[in-house]
């Protein structure tokens, strides 16, 4: 079985309290990113690591999220088969979607199919731009 390959986003927010500078800091101090490295992440919507494993990926975002930078954690993979959907669709369990795959889900805070934790997606992709 293939395993699932994820990428770190910068979705150009930062954490509430932060500034453009102190996260740029941060983020130089924490990765010894060089001033042109930190140009390109702050230029827009930036995949900052692609093709990792979910344990990777959760590790860089919690390295940005240190820094002040929140990011989004998205699966690589296409959306999940059209029959997996539809089984799950016929299950009464399921009572919402993955917001980045759109699977059904049961409750649960991390998406089955696509491992985005539901909550922390939620969050950045509702923070508007600018």
């Amino acid at each position: 079985m293939k395993k699932a390959c994820f990428k770190v986003v910068f979705t150009g927010h930062l954490t509430p309290g932060m500034t453009l500078q102190q996260v740029r800091s941060n983020l130089k101090r924490l990765c010894q990113f060089s001033p042109q490295t930190l140009d390109r992440i702050f230029s827009g919507k930036t995949a900052m690591r692609s093709g990792i494993d979910r344990k990777a990926a959760w590790r860089c975002w919690e390295l940005f999220r240190r820094a002040g930078a929140l990011c989004t954690v998205e699966p690589m993979e296409p959306l999940p088969s059209e029959n997996a959907v539809t089984l799950l669709c016929d299950s009464p369990i399921s009572t919402q979607l993955c917001p980045c795959c759109l699977a059904p889900q049961e409750n649960a805070t991390t998406c089955l199919f696509c491992g985005v934790d539901i909550a922390i997606y939620n969050l950045t992709s509702s923070i508007p731009y600018g």
